[in-house]
């Protein structure tokens, strides 16, 4: 594991990836072209999109979502780094209260 601060980035499947909280900055760093990839989070739904940079490409920029549900429906975004597709998908929740009854049974 490594600690990258407030942003990073690094080589992955052969494919440049940015990462950083703000979508602000994301969105700043996807329009140098430096990257096949950016992600962000902070903005509490999910995105998949595609910015058109300033050397005349696309930059991939996707923002997860809220796994904890914050303010919006618990996602995440499942991708094919190899492929660059990209897939918005619901966290699956337990049935907390068949969970908790469970519980009490193996107690």
């Amino acid at each position: 594991m490594h600690y990258y601060g407030q942003d990073g980035s690094f080589t992955l499947a052969g494919k440049r990836l940015f990462i950083v909280h703000y979508p602000h900055y994301a969105k700043a760093m996807a329009l140098t072209g430096d990257y096949d990839l950016v992600c962000n989070g902070h903005e509490h739904h999910a995105v998949i999109e595609t910015v058109k940079n300033i050397k005349g490409q696309e930059t991939w920029r996707i923002d997860p979502g809220t796994v904890g549900g914050v303010s919006a429906s618990a996602t995440y975004v499942f991708g094919d780094l190899e492929k660059m597709e990209f897939e918005i998908r619901p966290v699956p929740f337990a049935d907390t209260e068949s969970n908790n009854h469970a519980k009490k049974k193996s107690a």
